[in-house]
């Protein structure tokens, strides 16, 4: 296991048994009296694996990751320098982030893909394709502004997602 494997374990252990938003315990009482109503689960991580520190010349300057449904994490990653910005969105669907704007999808992507555009910022470029897991990891996004829209796809296929688990206890 590498050690950013490892460290993302560990961290999804401590936001899944820290947090208290995934743990399915009311209380520490609810838990101490009955003893019988926990079982073990498994919490999950989408992330992009392995994680560039740099893309296109651009420092990987946050990470960030969010509940997507109870039990799973998704990661959204940026890349920036100046104007010219490249986010990752792994398990997170990244246009409902831009719910307000228009999409207009793009012809020509292939390979599974799918490249949207909006009017409303002709420099936004999101790029969409499936990661091979079920459920809400199922698709990730990469979203360029200030580049090329060649930039969002190919930086889309040179990502990689991986599903990560850890045991927690929630409730039944």
């Amino acid at each position: 296991m590498s050690d950013r494997t490892h460290g993302l374990a560990m961290l999804l252990a401590l936001v899944v048994l820290g947090a208290g938003g995934c743990s399915r315990v009311d209380s520490v009482e609810s838990a101490v009296t009955d003893p019988g109503t926990t079982r073990p689960a498994t919490a999950e991580a989408c992330i992009a694996s392995p994680r560039p520190d740099a893309i296109r010349g651009l420092p990987l300057v946050d990470a960030q990751t969010s509940r997507i449904v109870p039990d799973v994490l998704g990661e959204k990653l940026t890349w920036r320098v100046g104007k010219r910005e490249v986010v990752a969105y792994v398990g997170i669907n990244a246009l409902d982030v831009f719910e307000d704007l228009d999409f207009v999808r793009r012809p020509g992507a292939g390979s599974g893909l799918k490249v949207w555009t909006t009017r409303a910022y002709p420099g936004l470029v999101v790029a969409e394709g499936p990661t091979g897991y079920q459920g809400p990891c199922d698709r990730y996004y990469v979203v360029t502004q200030g580049l090329l829209p060649s930039v969002a796809p190919a930086v889309l296929t040179s990502l990689r997602v991986q599903l990560l688990s850890a045991p927690t206890m929630r409730t039944k």
